[in-house]
């Protein structure tokens, strides 16, 4: 099963029990929201920092590309970065947390845990992206069991992994916050026009400074300039 990654409450933990939240009668004189709203203000904001192609040489693809992006991401609230999906799983029989970072494997998704009122840079993370260039970054709260992911993992008396007992799948909620959509062509473009300008302006530069690059070289001292001038005979008269 595959769950779509939508805004909305999902429910609440009690003591590690699963308890729904008591929803009262939406007001139905009121729009509601279609969309889920960016990730652009202080409280809940993802920002593209680096985008280079990945140096790795992938199999050719008329369909796809391949990049590294730096993303920083802020939130008040503790949140997951959840980056360049658009569905999720919606049970895994398994939690793991990398070795470095933040990064963690929620089954099959990788997500990365943002502290509460926390800053969190991840670099060098390696995405495919379609011809044009889009790149999705949600912040978005996430639970196992109804649990924190790293409580689930707490529980099974692990540091850093679980894994179900008898590979069995337990629910994976996520409550996405905001999402922002990032052009990664942009970025490489703009480097690739200023890579392809810097020849020409270090030959203006060049030109610019008459005799550092072109004069020859003297095999001869050059003739010391008189410290006196030579008076003329109207001086002398």
């Amino acid at each position: 099963m595959v769950a779509v990654l939508s805004g909305g409450p999902l429910g609440v933990v009690l003591g590690g029990c699963a308890v729904r939240q008591e929803l009262r009668a939406p007001d139905l004189r009121f729009d509601q929201r279609l969309a889920v709203r960016p990730c652009d203000d202080d409280g809940a904001r993802v920002e593209l920092v680096g985008v280079r192609p990945d140096p790795f040489r992938y199999k050719p693809s008329i369909d796809i590309e391949h990049y590294l992006v730096d993303l920083r991401a802020r939130s008040t609230a503790e949140r997951w970065l959840i980056v360049n999906e658009d569905t999720a799983p919606s049970g895994v029989d398994s939690v793991s947390k990398d070795e470095q970072g933040a990064g963690w494997w929620l089954g099959s998704l990788e997500a990365h845990f943002i502290p509460r009122a926390g800053d969190l840079t991840v670099k060098d993370l390696k995405v495919v992206v379609g011809k044009g260039g889009k790149l999705s970054a949600i912040l978005a709260t996430i639970s196992v069991d109804y649990k924190t992911p790293q409580r689930w993992v707490e529980e099974g008396r692990q540091v850093d992994h679980r894994v179900a007992l008898g590979g069995k799948l337990v629910p994976l909620e996520i409550d996405v916050e905001c999402v922002s959509w990032f052009d990664v062509h942009a970025p490489v473009q703009s480097l690739e026009r200023r890579s392809l300008a810097t020849p020409r302006s270090e030959a203006s530069a060049k030109r610019k400074v008459p005799g550092a690059q072109n004069a020859r070289p003297a095999i001869f001292p050059a003739r010391r300039a008189s410290a006196t001038a030579r008076a003329t005979p109207s001086q002398l008269g």
